[in-house]
């Protein structure tokens, strides 16, 4: 609680894995609780070559070759990603496989190699053990 006081995150905007100390946080249960009752997400269809175009994801560079800056990733450029690694592993057999979310979910590559490719994989992600 002292580093996010220090830095100035509201302890409403903490999650902990579990609680086994009973502190007032919301735990990663309780989101997957909120997360069953959602509404339904509604599917967006793209016309025709709008998926070049329309952002998808905006990514934020370490700035290793200059400032820290966010890039914008468009709808195409995530599916031929995701489809080059799904041509990649084809013969590979990930069913009932249970992959693990390694990568900091703000990183670039965390998106098409462990959240979207799973689908395809027939593999379950999990980015944390849940009790």
């Amino acid at each position: 609680m002292e580093a996010a006081d220090q830095v100035g995150i509201p302890h409403s905007k903490i999650a902990l894995i579990s609680n086994g100390e009973n502190l007032p946080f919301v735990t990663l249960s309780d989101l997957v609780k909120i997360g069953e009752t959602a509404p339904e997400i509604v599917r967006q269809k793209l016309a025709p070559g709008e998926s070049k175009t329309k952002v998808a994801l905006l990514n934020f560079s370490s700035g290793t070759s200059g400032l820290p800056k966010g890039v914008l990733i468009s709808h195409y450029n995530v599916i031929a990603n995701v489809c080059q690694l799904f041509h990649m592993e084809q013969s590979i057999d990930f069913e009932g496989t249970v992959t693990n979310g390694c990568l900091p979910f703000y990183h670039s590559n965390i998106i098409p190699t462990s959240l979207l490719t799973n689908s395809l994989r027939s593999c379950s992600p999990h980015a944390f053990a849940v009790e």
